[in-house]
């Protein structure tokens, strides 16, 4: 990658620009949900840090890029701070009566742990064994896994998804893949069927 210098008081900001996208490409690989917002943050802080000690970054991609990591691991724990406020304490029944045992968290939490772990015990040991270890790794971990089972990480992540399919679970990404209506599908000359 080339080196980006810092803009110009004539206006040649297009390196600052070209960093403003490819911290947007980081961003949106990473699924924010604002990524221009975060790669404006990120810029934000790179520059206050020039301003503060001139001469400091010695490599302005790679600090930005340093940075954008922080940005967005700050940028994870307030999504799941807001989102543990945003759980209801009650929720309306059909009948229109409130259910007070949405107010209970934790009696929640524990029938959600015992019906994973009961659903975790219909698995054969190996295939138990194998999500454990593969969860509970980094992705160097994982690496590693896949290698001692001699298999091609990729060929590692569908077994474990289809191994999570056998538990019920929904796919990681099942949200983003739109599925086709019936109207969409055509015979081969491009008619409806």
């Amino acid at each position: 990658m080339t080196s980006v210098s810092t803009p110009t008081p004539h206006g040649d900001d297009q390196p600052l620009q070209d960093l403003e996208r490819g911290l947007v490409v980081f961003f949106r690989a990473r699924r924010a949900l604002e990524p221009e917002d975060l790669a404006h943050d990120t810029i934000l802080r790179v520059l206050e840090q020039i301003a503060k000690a001139p001469g400091s970054v010695r490599d302005l991609v790679k600090y930005a890029f340093a940075v954008a990591r922080n940005v967005r691991l700050e940028d994870l724990r307030r999504s799941f701070r807001d989102a543990r406020r945003l759980v209801p304490l009650t929720t309306d029944t059909p009948d229109g009566e409130v259910d007070v045992s949405a107010a209970e968290p934790e009696r929640d939490h524990e029938d959600l742990v015992s019906t994973w772990k009961a659903r975790l015990e219909t698995l054969p040991a190996a295939e138990r064994d194998l999500l454990v270890r593969f969860y509970s790794s980094d992705k160097r971990g994982r690496d590693a896994l896949a290698e001692r089972l001699r298999l091609r990480p990729g060929t590692l992540r569908v077994r474990v998804c289809r191994i999570r399919a056998k538990l019920g679970a929904k796919p990681l990404r099942a949200s983003n893949v739109k599925q086709p209506e019936p109207s969409d599908h055509r015979s081969p000359g491009g008619e409806d069927e």
